[in-house]
């Protein structure tokens, strides 16, 4: 799991370092769009599905959804539930019975964790070749129209160092933002992780509905108590704040 939180981290970094005159603006305004957020007073809702295929051709696929709006994050996928306020950080892990309360991240960390891999973007520049940038008629935008489908492979000399053969994107033009992306790993047999795709099913600038009600910790603590909800009985409970 903690390879693919990486592998996220590569999708959304190689937006700007892309080469080649017809890609190179397109996955610029995209990636800046991206690190600039959504407008004043509204949130950010993304509903995407993640599908790991494996050298042996085995293949597992998680529905993600995250939802961003006044202060509050709220993260849900096969595995995890992550809620967020001003407060409190909550990680629900129903496998594992297990409850994990700690201080959220700070803006100024999240800031500087942002610049270090603007700064990795930057040292990747010179390794990665644009060799097509076509329009994709099967794959759609949110408004039915066409995506621009471009493919970067990555010099050989740093593909098998970082363990990323090449990525594909599909992505919405008219309003810059991604709606696929494949990436194909170089030989990984230690992960055993042939490639991985992203597929966007929503993904909204301007949400502005309520992400939960109440407070993060709320939604496993009874106020009344301090105990654990009775949905969670049986759970241990982690608390690091």
């Amino acid at each position: 799991m903690q390879r693919y939180l990486w592998v996220v981290v590569a999708v959304l970094m190689l937006h700007q370092v892309a080469l080649g005159d017809d890609g190179k603006g397109l996955l610029k305004q995209v990636f800046k769009k991206m690190k600039s957020g959504p407008p004043s007073g509204s949130g950010v809702f993304m509903k995407y599905a993640v599908t790991v295929k494996t050298i042996e051709g085995t293949s597992h696929e998680d529905e993600i959804e995250v939802a961003m709006f006044d202060k509050k994050i709220k993260m849900k996928s096969e595995g995890v539930t992550i809620y967020q306020d001003s407060k409190t950080m909550v990680l629900i892990r129903p496998e594992e019975n297990t409850i994990f309360i700690t201080s959220p991240v700070d803006a100024d960390k999240r800031k500087n964790q942002l610049q270090y891999f603007v700064n990795l973007q930057d040292s990747l520049f010179n390794y990665l070749v644009l060799k097509s940038c076509s329009e994709d008629a099967s794959i759609r935008t949110f408004t039915n129209r066409p995506t621009k489908k471009l493919i970067l492979h990555l010099k050989n000399e740093i593909a098998g160092g970082i363990g990323i053969k090449s990525v594909t994107y599909w992505l919405d033009e008219e309003n810059l933002i991604m709606k696929r992306a494949v990436l194909e790993f170089a030989n990984d047999e230690l992960q055993h992780i042939d490639s991985l795709l992203f597929e966007f099913s929503d993904f909204n600038y301007h949400y502005k509905t309520t992400v939960f009600n109440g407070t993060a910790l709320a939604k496993v603590i009874d106020d009344r108590n301090k105990k654990l909800l009775a949905e969670y009985k049986g759970y241990r409970l982690i608390d690091k704040r």
